[in-house]
């Protein structure tokens, strides 16, 4: 995925409207080893991750976003927004996208 914008949902789920966010140079970070740019704010790589965790793109999601976020969060970088995206992730299980795979 190159830099980019990704449509996402405000936080909290507000109803609004979707915002526009601009990406942080997410393969750039990955080819880095996934060091947390410490000029971006904490807030708003919560934002962006929030965003792309629910992005069907397997590279985005996963390869980009889930391990920026575990290993962000597991070295306590997103201490101060972590409320914000467990509430994200939790309003997601609700969405009508939202699909369970059965073995079978």
């Amino acid at each position: 995925m190159e830099s980019g914008r990704v449509e996402g949902r405000r936080r909290g789920g507000s109803g609004r409207p979707a915002l526009t966010f601009d990406l942080v140079d997410w393969p750039s970070i990955a080819a880095g080893g996934f060091f947390c740019p410490e000029s971006v704010p904490a807030s708003r790589l919560a934002d962006e991750l929030s965003a792309m965790l629910s992005s069907p793109d397997p590279e985005v999601r996963d390869a980009h976003a889930y391990t920026a976020a575990a290993r962000w969060i597991r070295e306590g970088h997103l201490d101060d927004v972590l409320e914000v995206l467990g509430d994200s992730a939790a309003s997601r299980f609700t969405r009508p996208e939202v699909h369970c795979a059965h073995a079978g």
